[in-house]
C-alpha cells in the first residue's frame, strides 16, 4: 500500500515537473525579440515622456500585450500594453511607428520583420485629449496625425 502511494506522488511530482518545464521553456521562447532603435526625439509611451536616445523595446508577457521600452543607457524606461494589429504581408524591416501631433511624438506601433503580426500601443489620455485639441483648434483636419517609421534591429 505505502509502496502504490509512493509511486502515485512519484509520478505527480514528476508530471509536474515537466509540466513547468515545458511552461518555462515556452515561455521563454514565445517572449519574442528584442528591439533597439535609435529615437531622435523625445518621445511618449504612456504617460510619460522619454529623452531622444537609443531604446530596447521587449514584450514582457507570455501573451504579448506588455512591453518593456528601456533606454540602452538605463536612464528612463516604461510599460505600456499593447494590443495586436496585423499587416496585409509581413514586414521586410522591424520598425517603430509613431504618431506625432504638433511637436508631441507618441509611440504608435512596434513591428518585427517577417511577421505580418504586429503590437498596437493603447491610445493614452493624454494623446487622445491633444488630438481632440487640434481637431477643436482647427490645426488639423480630422485631427489625422503625421506618421514616423524608424528602422529598429533585432537583437
Amino acid at each position: 500500500m505505502k509502496k502504490q502511494a509512493l509511486r502515485a506522488v512519484t509520478m505527480l511530482v514528476s508530471i509536474i515537473v515537466f509540466a513547468f518545464a515545458t511552461a518555462v521553456a515556452t515561455t521563454a521562447q514565445s517572449g519574442g525579440n528584442t528591439l533597439r532603435a535609435d529615437i531622435p526625439f523625445d518621445f511618449v509611451v504612456g504617460n510619460k515622456t522619454l529623452s531622444a536616445g537609443q531604446y530596447r523595446l521587449k514584450q514582457i508577457s507570455a501573451d504579448g500585450s506588455g512591453l518593456s521600452v528601456r533606454n540602452s543607457n538605463g536612464g528612463h524606461n516604461a510599460i505600456r500594453l499593447t494590443n495586436p494589429v496585423t499587416a496585409k504581408a509581413p514586414t521586410k524591416k522591424s520598425m517603430l511607428t509613431f504618431r506625432r501631433y504638433g511637436n508631441t511624438y507618441f509611440l504608435a506601433q512596434i513591428w518585427v520583420s517577417g511577421s505580418a503580426e504586429g503590437r498596437e500601443m493603447i491610445k493614452s489620455t493624454a494623446e487622445r485629449d491633444l488630438a481632440k485639441g487640434e481637431a477643436e483648434a482647427g490645426l488639423a483636419q480630422n485631427a489625422k496625425p503625421q506618421i514616423l517609421t524608424i528602422v529598429a534591429n533585432v537583437e
